[in-house]
């Protein structure tokens, strides 16, 4: 058995299961919201993600929702559905997912839609640097671009011949 791999077919177990709630979290109010959401997370950092990373102009165009009150209410229903943690009180690290939600709903993306979710990723964070960034924010976002690039390999070069800035570090 490699390292990091479940026995028999307990893999193939866990992701089913976390399909079926996030099915179901994705029929909830409001209605397909959680799965982008969480397709989103799986190639952020686990240990905390900000919420402005998930209301940047990027991500409200990408859910077709107006205000960052609509993204909210998504975050509580996957919350809800334990998917995610969201701790609207945390400083910087609002949201924090398992790492075997992250891959299972990773691995169940299409290579097309991996290639997108990682430039949705790099664009938002790239938006969301502050101008001045505090010693925190700046720690919380760097581990946060170091997540997508160790997730997404080398799609950040994939697109245009061009290297996405985020790539960069």
């Amino acid at each position: 058995m490699q390292p990091g791999s479940l026995p028999d077919d307990h893999e193939q177990i866990v992701a089913s299961t976390w399909a079926l709630s996030i099915d179901r979290a994705n029929t909830a109010d409001p209605a397909g919201m959680a799965r982008p959401l969480l397709e989103l997370l799986s190639v952020l950092d686990p240990n905390g993600i900000p919420y402005s990373v998930l209301t940047s102009p990027s991500v409200l165009a990408r859910l077709a929702v107006d205000t960052p009150d609509q993204v909210r209410r998504g975050l509580r229903v996957l919350h809800g559905f334990n998917l995610i943690t969201h701790n609207p009180d945390a400083t910087h690290r609002e949201i924090r997912v398992h790492q075997l939600i992250q891959r299972a709903t990773y691995e169940a993306l299409t290579p097309d839609q991996q290639l997108d979710t990682a430039y949705l990723a790099a664009d938002t964070l790239q938006q969301t640097w502050p101008d001045i960034e505090s010693d925190e924010l700046g720690t919380i976002l760097r581990a946060n671009i170091t997540a997508l690039r160790e997730t997404t390999g080398t799609a950040l070069w994939q697109r245009n011949n061009e290297i996405h800035r985020a790539s960069l570090g």
